[in-house]
């Protein structure tokens, strides 16, 4: 089941993704390679650092993987994102500690 919210990540599009989730978007939906919303974000988009920092700030947990057992870590790496695998390392980080 692909979302809206999955389509607003895949696009990019931040405006779209916090419109989404500040009205209650589900954070942990999965579509069919059981990705959630943050592991279909555009990690190329213009706006993606405050749409991923928004994403994790309402709850999504870093954690999960896909069907090729990726996580949102890794494919901000893949990405070669250095400033989103910051992000995400501090917010893992924070979760390990709480």
């Amino acid at each position: 089941l692909c979302t809206p919210l999955h389509v607003a990540c895949s696009r990019g599009d931040f405006e779209m993704t916090h419109l989404l989730v500040t009205h209650g978007a589900d954070l942990n939906a999965e579509d069919a390679e059981r990705m959630t919303p943050i592991l279909r974000y555009n990690f190329n988009s213009r706006c993606h650092y405050q749409a991923v920092t928004h994403i994790l700030q309402r709850g999504s947990p870093i954690e999960l993987r896909d069907t090729s057992d990726r996580t949102a870590l890794h494919i901000a790496v893949y990405s070669a994102d250095a400033k989103t695998v910051s992000i995400l390392l501090e917010v893992a980080e924070r979760q390990l500690w709480c």
